[in-house]
């Protein structure tokens, strides 16, 4: 995490438009985002080598630092999976780690092959996933995060998530909601079951003849999730040639 030179990459890969970082939920959701002024500075979870704040800081020094503490002095190999659509992000995270010795075998393979690869127990490398900002604050927790979570692909089993979600679940006061959801969203920032890049921002675009949507995240194509088909109807007047 801290090889990655976020603000390089935000200015001159995605010309400003998305965010250094924006795990375990979106900056869009701004009630429930910790800015990174606001990030704690010394670390919170046990033998952790770096703060939330030096997480998403680049820093490269230190990441080579904390690879020898774990012991790699020497950095390591591991697979790199990702399908057609992502290989050349992924392609782009496998150069900035290399500098610091994590050396990726970046393999694209088809998306059923990489949809197989990431869902099983047993598979010991990294697979590249670009979940789109329809995830709101509690996605990430109740399903990435938590031990009984549907989409849990890093195993994460850790008592600090599968303590949260209740509360978050059961508390009735927003206030308090919001300020557990503050130390679990550092907590998950450092911890880093699942490492994160920059985000870049998501433009949807549509003909002023398509009537029932307004830009909706989830799309209205063969993919489904929370499908708006149904509510979409064309006028024809409007069609050029009409």
């Amino acid at each position: 995490m801290m090889a990655i030179p976020r603000e390089e990459i935000l200015e001159n890969v995605y010309g400003g438009f998305g965010s250094v970082y924006s795990f375990p939920t979106f900056p869009n959701f701004s009630d429930w985002f910790v800015k990174y002024e606001d990030l704690p500075t010394e670390p919170m979870v046990e033998g952790s080598c770096a703060s939330a704040k030096e997480v998403v800081t680049y820093n490269p020094d230190k990441a080579r630092e904390c690879l020898a503490a774990a012991g790699y002095p020497d950095g390591f190999d591991f697979p790199l999976v990702a399908p057609p659509g992502e290989a050349e992000f992924a392609e782009m995270y496998a150069g900035v780690w290399q500098e610091i010795g994590a050396r990726a075998d970046l393999q694209v393979v088809e998306g059923a092959v990489w949809q197989s690869i990431k869902d099983r127990d047993d598979h010991l490398g990294m697979v590249t996933w670009t979940p789109g900002t329809w995830q709101d604050p509690f996605v990430n927790l109740n399903l990435f995060l938590y031990s009984k979570g549907g989409i849990n692909s890093a195993r994460v089993n850790d008592p600090v998530y599968d303590a949260m979600v209740p509360v978050l679940k059961n508390e009735m006061d927003n206030e308090k909601r919001k300020a557990a959801y503050a130390k679990v969203f550092s907590y998950a920032l450092e911890d880093s079951s699942y490492l994160h890049g920059v985000s870049f921002d998501k433009l949807t675009f549509w003909h002023p003849w398509v009537k029932g949507y307004s830009g909706e995240i989830s799309n209205v194509g063969i993919q489904g999730w929370h499908s708006l088909a149904k509510n979409v109807w064309i006028d024809t007047d409007m069609q050029p040639g009409n």
